[in-house]
């Protein structure tokens, strides 16, 4: 099992194979604040999702901006929910039809956000 760190210093990469829902938590572990979403009945892929919330627009676009940056870089995308104090992330990767390791790596660099300078959720 990864750690955090690892995550952080690893890249995405496509055609990963799905990871099994048996291990589903130990991942979430490793992802403070994220929680796991289950498939639905409109056939929508297992995802991890968090809100993060700031003081003011500025912020909440700030950090918004931040996770496009990530989401490029590492050409895998989040569905963004931003309101005027709020930003809501889901990553899943759809190619897999569920959940895979560029999941967790972004949720990891996204976390990462939180602590360098300017963003804070």
């Amino acid at each position: 099992m990864p750690s955090t760190i690892d995550l952080l210093s690893t890249n995405c990469q496509h055609a990963l194979a799905a990871l099994a829902p048996a291990a589903w938590p130990e991942w979430l572990a490793l992802v403070p604040g994220w929680q796991l979403i289950s498939a639905d009945e409109q056939a929508q892929p297992a995802s991890i999702e968090a809100r993060f919330d700031f003081q003011d627009f500025d912020q909440t676009m700030a950090f918004a901006n931040a996770v496009a940056a990530i989401a490029k870089a590492q050409d895998h995308h989040p569905d963004m929910h931003i309101s005027y104090k709020h930003c809501g992330l889901r990553f899943t990767t759809h190619s897999a039809g569920s959940l895979t390791v560029n999941d967790f790596i972004c949720a990891a660099r996204v976390n990462a956000l939180r602590h360098v300078g300017g963003t804070s959720a």
